[in-house]
């Protein structure tokens, strides 16, 4: 009977293991001083482009059964400077300036994926993306002609979030995991129309080179150096039964640490 009992917890043990990796990723930071994304913005008369640093994060996760298999959880590429673009023809102009941009994933914890990565390099192709911030133009002489032939005012504003979910053409780039600090370099891709129901008006695209790093997160690692040892271990009798919970050791998310939660630790652990 207290076999049948044990194996009871050592499955749901388990169980609770891979429901607490299924949703988590590795957030690894934006280094804004090395990071950069080139904007771009065409109508039918020309283009024009302007560059901003970068700050922000990307969030990854590996498949625990193949750690060669990397998904994209999250990211948020924020640009830092103000974007300022003329573009000019015979007779008239169209200044557009792009204060405070974002690109996102479209659906955060939903891991999208995977990419091969067993040879450093990563690749995703149509990931959903959206994109935040406000740009405001103003257009004279022949531009302002063209636009108001649209339909369009000559003086205006687009709101990016009403641009709706985006399918960027690629991230891809290079990863190093060197055991549990992550370096990545992704270049994202992505062109879209500035008014989807005039998609030949014109188009903005965003592109680039973003560097970012982080430490991959080992479950019951409560100093986080990369095992689950005795040290962790005492620090989880001290948080059997505390209130309020440790949630770094409630592993099975009931509100406590318990003996389901102890179960769990014993498959973790590494030792000494």
């Amino acid at each position: 009977m207290k076999r049948g009992i044990c194996l009871v917890y050592v499955l749901c043990g388990l169980a609770a293991v891979n429901s607490v990796r299924a949703g988590e990723g590795t957030i690894l930071d934006i280094d804004e001083k090395s990071s950069f994304v080139d904007v771009e913005f065409c109508l039918s008369i020309g283009c024009d482009s302007d560059t901003s640093a970068v700050d922000g994060f990307v969030a990854v996760d590996f498949d625990s059964a193949d750690p060669n298999q990397m998904f994209l959880v999250d990211f948020n590429y924020e640009l830092i400077d103000p974007i300022m673009l003329t573009i000019t023809t015979f007779g008239g102009a169209i200044n557009v300036d792009m204060p405070d941009v974002s690109m996102m994933y479209a659906v955060p914890g939903d891991a999208f994926g995977p990419s091969d990565i067993s040879g450093g390099t990563f690749d995703f192709v149509d990931v959903p993306v959206v994109m935040s911030g406000f740009v405001s133009y103003e257009a004279t002489g022949t531009v302002c002609a063209i636009l108001d032939g649209q339909g369009i005012p000559c003086v205006g504003g687009l709101d990016l979030s009403l641009l709706g979910v985006q399918m960027a053409d690629s991230i891809s780039g290079t990863i190093d995991v060197d055991g549990v600090e992550i370096s990545m370099v992704s270049m994202p891709d992505i062109t879209t129309p500035i008014d989807p129901k005039q998609p030949d008006l014109g188009s903005l695209s965003m592109s680039g080179t973003v560097l970012a790093s982080g430490t991959i997160e080992t479950l019951g690692d409560s100093d986080g150096d990369g095992d689950v040892d005795l040290l962790d271990f005492a620090a989880f009798v001290d948080c059997v039964g505390v209130e309020p919970v440790c949630v770094g050791f409630d592993f099975d998310e009931d509100g406590d640490v318990d003996f389901a939660d102890a179960r769990v630790f014993q498959l973790l652990f590494t030792g000494p």
